[in-house]
């Protein structure tokens, strides 16, 4: 399988997501860290979930200081959030950010409730 490249010397705008909101699962740490700040590097307001609040205050921090769009903070475990929680979660979001544009998910999985970090295996490939 190939993937799409950039063209060589490719530089996107730093205004390229302007406009844009993306809610970012796992935000606090790792992928989904480098994709928020990536995102608001790039003018995208960004909606940072994950499970710790520390962790994601920091990023909240980082991208205050340096001047990018100003993010929004969701401190939730998906893995052992309610049905109430995700119902809940999903009509705030759709009152306070009626235009978003995308989700970034990072590649997480659960087996029997326990998380792990397997590596995702692509549908059919087993």
């Amino acid at each position: 399988m190939t993937f799409p490249t950039a063209p060589a010397g490719y530089r996107p705008s730093p205004h390229l997501l302007h406009g844009k909101t993306i809610l970012v699962t796992g935000a606090g740490d790792g992928i989904g860290r480098s994709a928020a700040l990536a995102y608001a590097a790039h003018g995208a307001s960004v909606i940072l979930l994950g499970r710790t609040e520390s962790k994601l205050e920091q990023v909240y921090d980082e991208i205050e200081a340096a001047g990018w769009p100003q993010p929004a903070l969701v401190a939730l475990d998906l893995a052992t959030a309610s049905e109430d929680n995700v119902i809940h979660l999903a009509a705030g979001l759709a009152q306070e950010f009626p235009t978003s544009t995308a989700c970034c998910t990072t590649p997480v999985s659960w087996v029997s409730g326990a998380r792990s970090r397997a590596p995702v295996t692509p549908a059919g490939s087993r």
